[in-house]
């Protein structure tokens, strides 16, 4: 960038006055609609366009002000002042001094034999002070004073030869912690990189969590609740009560909240948390397994029958006159038409059958799996690997990769709702129902909240129609489309399950002899070492 003397970065597409006002005055959806491309135009991240969009801003004071603006290239430690390695922060080469350092970071995607631009700060602020100094000497002018802080080709270092002298001085000065071994090196192959990645940086990554999961460890703010989720209702449970002796405070407590039973509509959902993520998930065939006892309750709650037992709530803490006590609640089914996560599960593929999105990466048959390390080794096979494979294919394709990124999502959403579908949660809802039974017919009629005639196959079916029509925006009219899509992937699914079928019996077959081999091999081995273990202990 450096070497032609220019060195600017390209005007944002849109002036910083105009993103202002963007921000300023429109809606966040209103926001939503210009896209990050549209804005960066030919700047490769939002790091560079941030400064492009800095220096549009400063550039407009030009007839007002003496403006000057100094372009350093890369900044690292000093190099005297105010002491010999002084350095704030661990953006960029410093940050990669560190994970390298602690073995975080094994490769790099980078050209060895390029000019690094490496400039320490107390020089990079010095040419900013003879810039500003510049600019004053020469006297006010309505144009603005660009200047490269770069040390040009003066004692330049390429990224092979600064690498590598770092990598020797840190083997000399090690850091006091490290998870591994830090031999990290650089890649000029991206596709090289982008393997090493996947076998050095996620592999172990994954596996180190798996063990922290297996040991149960977690963040100690926590205590013994289990996600931030929880915390955070506890939280704000905490905070409401407070308020106890001065406000007539009730706390309700649903359970599992889903769609709509009657009210709105039927079936009426807004949002992807908890049940309706997993089942869009599932219908897209990128949740393949899942971690729940099939046996234990779902606790699951239409939310018009979660408001009205809200409501009924607040209306019994105010007829029963201001106490100093906060009023808490279960807003749950309790023994009234409960339903198994099995069942739950169960009803919502066949439905799903009847009614299928309208997009799906793959046909929808995943299943539940009431033992964790198989769950793990599913969530391995069937999450992560077809999406790395499928981001590969993408990468190799110059397109962006996305799939790594839903996993992750997907991962996160998992962990949070497992912890209730591995366990029985018992919810008393005595007090619910007493209130409920002193409401007035025509009360008990407005706000119902009487479970025991819903009828779970129907609710679900409206529950995807929901899905569908609410959340995912696929009318109606598109469902025999979405049917033909789910025939077309069914054959798919089974065609590939008979090749690997296939592969897997091929491979025995030809390989038959070694591995009967092997295997005798291990067992005359295991024989010959008890028989002299014993001889040993005999003459003994």
């Amino acid at each position: 960038m450096f070497k032609n003397g220019r060195g600017r970065n390209a005007p944002p597409t849109q002036g910083a006055r105009i993103v202002i006002v963007i921000v300023s005055h429109k809606s966040k959806r209103s926001r939503g609609n210009f896209s990050d491309f549209v804005l960066l135009n030919n700047l490769p991240n939002t790091y560079a366009y941030t400064k492009a969009l800095t220096e549009d801003l400063v550039n407009g004071f030009r007839d007002r002000l003496p403006v000057a603006i100094a372009r350093p290239t890369v900044v690292i430690a000093a190099w005297r002042e105010p002491i010999p390695g002084w350095i704030e922060g661990t953006h960029g080469p410093t940050g990669l001094m560190i994970g390298g350092g602690r073995g975080v970071i094994r490769t790099m995607h980078c050209n060895p034999e390029y000019d690094s631009g490496l400039m320490p700060v107390d020089v990079t602020m010095n040419g900013v002070i003879i810039l500003g100094a510049e600019r004053i000497n020469t006297g006010f002018q309505q144009n603005t004073l660009f200047c490269n802080i770069a040390s040009g080709n003066v004692n330049p270092i390429t990224w092979g030869d600064a690498l590598e002298a770092g990598r020797k001085k840190l083997y000399d000065n090690p850091l006091c912690f490290s998870l591994w071994y830090p031999d990290g090196s650089i890649k000029s192959n991206y596709l090289y990189h982008m393997l090493c990645v996947v076998l050095f940086h996620y592999l172990p990554a994954y596996l180190i969590d798996f063990l922290l999961i297996i040991l149960r460890r977690k963040p100690f703010l926590l205590n013994n609740l289990p996600n931030t989720y929880a915390y955070t209702k506890a939280l704000t449970e905490d905070l409401v009560n407070g308020f106890r002796d001065r406000l007539p405070v009730a706390i309700a407590r649903p359970t599992v909240v889903i769609a709509a039973w009657r009210e709105p509509i039927p079936g009426w959902i807004e949002g992807t948390h908890g049940p309706t993520g997993l089942m869009i998930g599932g219908g897209r065939g990128v949740i393949r397994t899942m971690h729940c006892n099939p046996e234990y309750d779902s606790g699951l709650m239409p939310v018009d029958v979660t408001m009205n037992g809200v409501i009924i709530l607040g209306a019994e803490r105010i007829n029963t006159g201001f106490q100093q006590n906060a009023l808490f609640c279960n807003i749950a089914s309790g023994n009234v038409n409960p339903i198994t996560w099995g069942d739950a599960l169960e009803a919502g593929r066949k439905k799903l059958y009847d009614n299928p999105l309208c997009f799906s990466l793959w046909y929808p048959d995943g299943s539940i799996k009431s033992n964790y390390l198989y769950h793990m080794l599913c969530v391995v096979l069937f999450h992560y690997l077809p999406a790395y494979l499928i981001d590969f294919l993408l990468i190799i394709l110059r397109r962006k990769p996305f799939m790594i990124k839903i996993q992750k999502k997907i991962s996160q959403g998992l962990n949070v709702l497992q912890y209730y579908t591995t366990k029985q949660w018992v919810f008393n809802n005595d007090r619910m129902c007493a209130m409920y039974g002193r409401l007035s017919e025509k009360d008990r009629q407005t706000f119902f909240f009487d479970m025991s005639a819903l009828d779970w196959p129907s609710y679900f079916r409206d529950y995807i129609l929901g899905v569908r029509q609410y959340v995912l925006k696929e009318p109606p009219a598109t469902l025999p489309k979405a049917r033909r899509l789910l025939r077309k992937l069914y054959i798919m699914d089974k065609l590939v399950q008979a090749a690997i079928y296939a592969l897997i019996l091929w491979l025995v077959w030809s390989y038959w002899d070694v591995v009967i081999g092997s295997i005798q091999f291990v067992l005359d081995s295991s024989v010959d070492g008890v028989r002299k273990t014993f001889a040993r202990g005999t003459r003994a």
